[in-house]
């Protein structure tokens, strides 16, 4: 590898070793946290581990797997097999989904994308007018 383009060691990289140089894009991408859509997960797959699965490429904020209820018979959630990870850089999620996309984490194929639902930004944009049927 080339140790002149060695920016870290033990932060980021797969399995925390060398990240070595980055895409010649990433400056020009927002350092803001972006998510990303996980499909297709085990249902007995926990966010400490889906968190793990995803570290081996970039430092994630959060992992948040989607639950509808609890199962009473096996006492834990109810998984709903998806689940949204977000990232401390958009480059870094770009990077993982890239990577992980087909990828397997406790015996599924796993189905990595951009996450669209639940967007604040629609928020940013409100005008403040309110939305009452007499107005």
């Amino acid at each position: 590898k080339d140790k002149d383009r060695l920016i870290a060691w033990d932060v980021t990289g797969p399995g925390y070793g060398p990240v070595v140089g980055l895409p010649e894009d990433a400056s020009r991408m927002e350092d803001v946290q972006a998510e990303l859509f996980v499909g297709n997960l085990n249902p007995n797959t926990d966010s400490w581990a889906l968190k793990r699965h995803f570290e081996q490429v970039c430092r994630v904020a959060r992992a948040s797997i989607t639950i509808d209820g609890w199962d009473e018979r096996n006492n834990r959630p109810n998984s709903r097999r998806w689940a949204v990870v977000r990232f401390h850089s958009r480059w870094g999620a770009m990077e993982a989904m890239r990577q992980l996309d087909g990828s397997i984490l406790e015996g599924c194929k796993i189905k990595v994308g951009e996450y669209t639902g639940g967007s604040r930004s629609r928020f940013e944009r409100d005008d403040g007018a309110p939305l009452l049927p007499w107005t």
